[in-house]
């Protein structure tokens, strides 16, 4: 069979199913998922001030539904605590535990381990401008409303 060349969306989709899945499966034993370990990073992030549920759906791209049923399942793990936040309305805000910190530390250390052995075949200079390109493009994506629309700059 000839050697097929995959694009970028299919590397970076093989890139994040292999992490994903082999993080789950290290996380099972925490009863955590990726995501949820995810949202629990970028709450502890927020330097322990609560932060809107708001900004996690800007953050990871997700409907208002997704963060809430996500945050509720970290609630009922008694990882994070919600509240109204004081901007009055229906708006939310979440925070972690001590629960949720002392979790995350522990399951913080196995996603450290699982990033290094996937760039394990970059040097430490590679990796910082893979990360940088990485970057980049996400700024792009969050700058334009269409693919199409953006101009591709260089910028």
């Amino acid at each position: 069979m000839a050697e097929y060349k995959s694009d970028c969306g299919l590397m970076i989709k093989k890139i994040h199913d292999r992490i994903a899945k082999e993080a789950n499966s290290d996380l099972a034993a925490q009863g955590l998922t990726l995501a949820q370990l995810m949202y629990l990073e970028y709450l502890q992030a927020g330097g322990g001030s609560p932060v809107p549920l708001r900004d996690l759906e800007k953050h990871f791209g997700t409907s208002q539904p997704t963060v809430s049923g996500l945050i509720r399942r970290l609630r009922q793990k008694r990882l994070v605590r919600v509240a109204s936040s004081p901007e009055g309305g229906r708006a939310k805000t979440a925070e972690l535990t001590d629960t949720g910190r002392a979790l995350l530390s522990q399951a913080g250390a196995s996603r450290q381990k699982m990033e290094a052995a996937v760039f394990a075949p970059l040097t430490d200079e590679e990796r910082k401008q893979f990360q940088g390109y990485l970057e980049r493009i996400c700024r792009y994506l969050d700058s334009v409303k269409e693919l199409g629309s953006g101009g591709g700059s260089n910028s």
